[in-house]
């Protein structure tokens, strides 16, 4: 089962650009901290 996240987006984005949530991302080598999840927005209408 794939993770489920609830994160703010800023308003006023526009269609394909990305987002950026620090340490949602995979874990780091060697037990480093996680990284960064990039979400791309994609706005319908």
């Amino acid at each position: 089962m794939e993770p489920t996240y609830k994160v703010r987006i800023p308003a006023r984005l526009k269609d394909g650009q990305e987002v950026r949530i620090r340490e949602l991302g995979g874990p780091g080598q060697n037990g480093g901290a996680p990284g960064d999840l990039y979400v791309t927005v994609h706005i319908d209408g």
